[in-house]
């Protein structure tokens, strides 16, 4: 896993904390508003297509991870 990988992995992580911590409390069309307002803020450092990867690799964290590995 390269180094780029690695720190996205790591960006999307914490993107999905504070997703599903801020639709718990306040919602989903509020938690999305927020994740795409904390994207834009860092998109810079990663460069083009960021917010695509960054996307899927939290629809995988989701997936494999905070599911269990099952798929729906």
């Amino acid at each position: 896993m390269g180094d780029r990988v690695q720190l996205e992995t790591s960006e999307a992580r914490v993107f999905l904390g504070n997703y599903v911590a801020t639709a718990k409390k306040k919602g989903a069309a509020v938690a999305a508003s927020c994740l795409t307002k904390q994207i834009q803020k860092v998109q810079n450092l990663y460069g083009v297509g960021f917010e695509q990867r960054v996307r899927g690799y939290m629809r995988v964290l989701l997936e494999d991870e905070l599911c269990g590995g099952e798929k729906k």
